[in-house]
């Protein structure tokens, strides 16, 4: 039996029908871009949506950040938890929407918000002993690493179905089956969807590699990024943490956990750290 095989460009052109960066979302790459994102121009850009406001005080002052007095406007936020925080946290929150205001009959998507916020947690806290700002990196990437999905279950579904029983009734591994019907990977469009939204380097590869991590480069940070993200994929699905549509997983190798920079005792208190960390992120 064949099926239609469309290349990632194809799938672009239909820009209408994709997941387009929410508007701040856009706004602080486009800042960070031009390397003029500063702490009074953040916090005016999140100013400008009312609700994505009140969204990041009330995170901000919940038991995840611990602060110890109120923190009442944006300024004071960015001024306690620093600019990259915020600006994580902010991107987090305007993303979010994208999960929740698409539909597919074939992705669960508030199960897949929970696991790509799973992600993004465990990648923070994975990389969070050794570099702060890295960290923030992780967390983002590891929020919008499924994002290929998305927009795959949206564009093409009657393909994306074909792949899902290739999985399901036969084995195939998710990517290859991916590969097999569509000519891509979820993985490598959701690469070029974050290059296609002025996402730095760096990201565009972690979210690209996430099914199989970086050996390669000499890029020390960007390989401990990709492989973070690449880490938290892989430990969501063994925590059960939300709903991944490919819920197969093999197990944490020793190369992995030494690419990020960690032993085994210290993944298991990340992960035991980052799984508080979600529950109370899902409280708010």
């Amino acid at each position: 039996m064949s099926h239609p095989i469309k290349t990632i460009a194809e799938v672009l052109a239909k820009v209408n029908d994709l997941p387009s960066l929410p508007t701040v979302a856009a706004r602080i790459n486009e800042e960070t871009d031009k390397e003029s994102l500063t702490s009074k121009s953040l916090a005016g850009i999140i100013s400008q949506d009312v609700s994505l406001v009140t969204r990041v005080l009330k995170l901000a002052n919940s038991a995840y950040y611990g602060m110890s007095r109120q923190v009442d406007t944006i300024d004071h936020a960015v001024t306690i938890l620093g600019i990259n925080t915020i600006k994580s946290l902010a991107m987090a929150l305007s993303i979010s929407g994208i999960f929740h205001d698409h539909h597919s009959d074939e992705i669960d998507m508030k199960g897949l918000w929970v696991h790509s916020l799973g992600c993004g947690v465990i990648a923070r806290s994975l990389v969070a002993h050794s570099d702060q700002d890295l960290a923030e990196k992780a967390f983002l990437c590891g929020i919008i690493h499924d994002i290929g999905l998305i927009a795959i279950a949206t564009i093409v579904p009657i393909e994306f179905a074909h792949t899902k029983e290739l999985m399901n009734d036969f084995g195939v591994p998710q990517c290859e089956a991916e590969k097999q019907i569509l000519g891509f990977s979820h993985a490598e469009m959701g690469g070029k969807m974050a290059e296609g939204w002025k996402f730095p380097e760096d990201y565009q590869e972690a979210i690209a590699l996430h099914h199989c991590g970086k050996t390669n480069g000499s890029d020390h940070n960007s390989k401990i990024l990709c492989n973070s993200v690449y880490l938290a994929n892989k430990i969501c699905k063994i925590k059960k943490l939300g709903v991944s549509v490919n819920p197969n997983y093999s197990k944490v190798s020793q190369s992995s956990l030494e690419l990020v920079g960690i032993n085994k005792d210290q993944m298991v208190r990340s992960t035991e750290n980052a799984e508080a960390d979600l529950h109370q992120l899902l409280m708010v």
